[in-house]
């Protein structure tokens, strides 16, 4: 079985998201990252309870350290 999942690098407010699950209704998963906190809270609002999206308060790099 082939799972179909969509991920977003930097979700911002979920306007990716929005779409996406508009495009792709039979996608199996959604990942969203977002690192700034009151982007994150905003998809938290939106998406909490959507078993299907997987929200990260994280941000994506090929480096680990901090930004500001």
């Amino acid at each position: 079985m082939i799972m179909k999942i969509f991920i977003d690098l930097g979700a911002y407010d979920g306007d990716t998201i929005e779409k996406a699950l508009k495009l792709y209704p039979d996608f199996d998963s959604f990942y969203a990252f977002e690192p700034y906190p009151p982007n994150f809270k905003k998809l938290l609002q939106k998406y909490e309870g959507d078993k299907r999206i997987v929200l990260f308060e994280k941000a994506v790099a090929k480096y680990d350290g901090k930004a500001q």
